[in-house]
């Protein structure tokens, strides 16, 4: 805030500008821009500081809810846990592109603050009907199936949009044409990308057209290509996002309608989920069945403080606390509920399971698991793999199955999909959408669902 001032002084004084009088002032505001609340002035120690910083809050409040913003720019935060919890605008995102809520279980990257930014700029142009956003933040929301809500929305607020991808993403493991490592233009994990957002002020909306255009290499090269290209210098491609998901990416789509012939397993399949997530893996999950029910005998009868002490527990998290776990293996203990657990290929491990949220394993996914404490199967797949990847993330489970299962990266969950589902008396039906089911029978004639699942497992193998 002071540098901006500074340096803004000094260009006005090298060009002679004179912009200061003693009733006026330069137009830079201290702010959070997601921030709707005046700054609380018991915060600053300083009562002067207090004073001002509260004066900023007030004129920074006046200009972004009274006065037209149409240019707005900036690198804003990234960080998955939202420090803008009491902002919302986000969620026009989480929605379905054909209509209706988002159908994802876990949308809370949606909440990611670099969203919630560019959120907020989207929705000064709105106000407007016309105005330019110009951001650099991390690329996910390029491709990301969650993101196709966000994707959407944009595009029906601007008339053209211009992503210039920079990759750089270490999580992915990205590599340049020549094979050797892509770097990150900042020092952080997550690659990025530039947003350009351009709306004219017409009467009425034009189809939004989309461009792409990708920078990988050193860091330095990249550098250098950024400082000696202009906008209009860059050659940028134009993609027509297609499908449900409206991916911002370029794609080779002569393939299209035949791949568009077949069915998705998502709607082959009536449920599934993605894995358990315990929160405390080295506690909840062992080799042995005898280590698990030590652990469950010493929640049933220890303390919290000597709990933490005997298993080296971390501070708790939202949705992990020792008194969650505590109460949820001491309410309705059943030995039946110690069961078998898939951990990783070939690594079945034992647990104890009650299907309770926020208990013993933080979500446990009961609505499908518990199909697969019976004599069951099920089909665990990845929607999406790290760029560079051959997709061969396909395996099968007839025990409950853990988040990371079949890859141990937090971006690559995987799907739990029950070949049967289990009525509370004991009988089962196949989890198996019937109109697909009918339309194999035409071509195929009679089948079991054990042949379905055995012959989509090897097309995706």
């Amino acid at each position: 805030y002071t540098i901006a001032h500074l340096k803004l002084s000094m260009a006005f004084r090298e060009t002679g500008f004179k912009y200061f009088n003693a009733n006026k002032r330069l137009g830079i505001y201290l702010t959070n821009s997601l921030e709707e609340s005046e700054i609380q002035t018991e915060l600053f120690p300083t009562i002067g500081l207090a004073e001002s910083i509260a004066e900023e809050s007030k004129e920074a409040f006046l200009i972004k809810n009274k006065t037209p913003i149409m240019v707005v720019i900036g690198n804003p935060p990234y960080f998955g846990e939202s420090n803008n919890a009491s902002y919302s605008g986000n969620d026009v995102y989480k929605v379905e592109p054909t209509g209706g809520k988002l159908q994802e279980r876990n949308p809370k990257w949606l909440n990611d603050d670099y969203v919630k930014f560019i959120r907020f700029a989207e929705s000064m142009v709105e106000k407007t009907n016309e105005g330019i956003v110009a951001m650099i933040t991390a690329h996910g929301y390029l491709s990301n199936p969650t993101f196709r809500g966000m994707r959407w929305h944009l595009m029906q607020t601007f008339d053209a949009i211009y992503v210039l991808d920079l990759h750089g993403n270490a999580n992915k493991n990205e590599k340049t044409i020549s094979g050797v490592d892509d770097k990150n233009v900042f020092d952080i994990k997550q690659g990025v990308a530039i947003l350009i957002g351009i709306k004219k002020n017409k009467s009425s909306k034009v189809e939004c057209k989309i461009y792409r255009s990708d920078l990988f290499g050193s860091r330095k090269e990249k550098f250098e290509q950024l400082n000696s290209n202009s906008f209009n210098s860059i050659m940028w491609k134009p993609i027509k996002p297609v499908g449900q998901n409206l991916e911002w990416v370029i794609r080779d789509n002569k393939h299209k309608s035949e791949y568009d012939n077949g069915f998705s397993i998502t709607e082959l399949f009536n449920i599934s989920s993605v894995g358990v997530v315990t929160a405390r893996d080295e506690l909840t999950i062992h080799t042995k069945k005898s280590k698990i029910e030590k652990v469950i005998q010493d929640f049933q009868s220890e303390d919290e403080t000597t709990l933490r002490t005997m298993y080296k527990l971390s501070k708790d998290v939202r949705d992990w606390k020792v008194s969650f776990a505590k109460n949820d293996v001491i309410v309705d203990f059943n030995e039946k509920k110690f069961t078998t657990i898939c951990y990783r290929p070939f690594d079945i491990r034992w647990t104890y399971y009650t299907g309770n949220s926020r208990g013993f394993h933080c979500m446990p996914r009961g609505g499908v698991m518990k199909h697969l404490l019976n004599d069951n199967v099920a089909l665990i797949i990845l929607r999406q793999v790290k760029a560079g990847d051959t997709y061969q993330h396909v395996f099968i489970s007839n025990s409950i199955v853990e988040s990371t299962y079949i890859s141990n990266k937090t971006s690559e969950i995987n799907y739990v999909l029950p070949l049967y589902v289990y009525s509370s008396d004991g009988s089962k039906v196949p989890n198996l959408k019937t109109e697909i089911v009918v339309e194999l029978e035409k071509i195929v004639g009679k089948v079991t669902p054990e042949e379905i699942l055995d012959y989509i497992y090897a097309v995706l193998h």
